[in-house]
């Protein structure tokens, strides 16, 4: 039998790959290549064992460091753009919550005598510093520019979904919307969406620079 991790470094070595990882994938391939030995569909008639040069080495070569690869870009790309986003999301619809317990203005969509409350003032004044949040949190992961920015924005996004679909229920059916007028739903929208978002950028726009130039940790 075969050494395999040995046999493996020497047609893996030239894998492009960190030399943690490089290691790590040797050692799995190994660890298989001495599993399923036994019953491998390329054998050596007269030994049993695994036919080394029946392995297509490059072709297995190029599919790990594919997958490698695509791991690393998703792993990086939750780092850099899902959490900071989630991170904010959830500061956002916590301060909403608090802001409601507090009676400092009504839960639901507000009417047109109530503007202010439509708004949500006091939570369009924190949203600024959500924005920074979610916008550092995607710098420090090194994200791009448009990570940044879309995990500073994060919360005004999932308002826009969220009212984009209450808009088109309250188009195809608006008897279950009775209560709700359409400058109800407009204060609510321009509250939630368009003035979250200015307020969101404001706190984006000091952490867009290039993070290619922070020092690194």
């Amino acid at each position: 039998m075969p050494d395999w991790r040995k046999v493996v470094r020497e047609h893996m070595g030239n894998l492009r790959l960190p030399p943690e990882t490089r290691e790590e994938v040797i050692a799995e391939l190994a660890s298989h290549f001495e599993e399923c030995e036994d019953n491998a569909p390329h054998e050596r008639p007269d030994t049993g064992e695994l036919d080394v040069h029946a392995v297509k080495w490059r072709r297995l070569a190029r599919a790990i460091h594919s997958a490698k690869r695509e791991e690393a870009i998703m792993n990086r790309r939750i780092k850099s753009l899902w959490l900071p986003s989630l991170a904010n999301l959830a500061a956002a619809v916590a301060l909403m919550l608090l802001f409601d317990h507090l009676n400092f203005e009504e839960p639901g969509i507000a009417t047109f005598s109530h503007v202010a409350k439509a708004f949500r003032l006091p939570w369009l004044l924190a949203l600024p510093m959500l924005g920074a949040l979610g916008a550092l949190l995607a710098k420090h992961a090194r994200g791009s520019f448009a990570q940044r920015l879309i995990a500073g924005l994060a919360p005004s996004f999932v308002w826009l979904v969220v009212m984009v679909t209450v808009g088109l229920f309250l188009i195809l059916d608006p008897r279950h919307f009775a209560g709700v007028s359409l400058s109800d739903f407009v204060f609510s929208t321009l509250g939630l969406v368009v003035l979250s978002a200015l307020a969101l950028l404001l706190g984006t726009l000091p952490f867009l620079g290039d993070p290619q130039r922070e020092v690194q940790e």
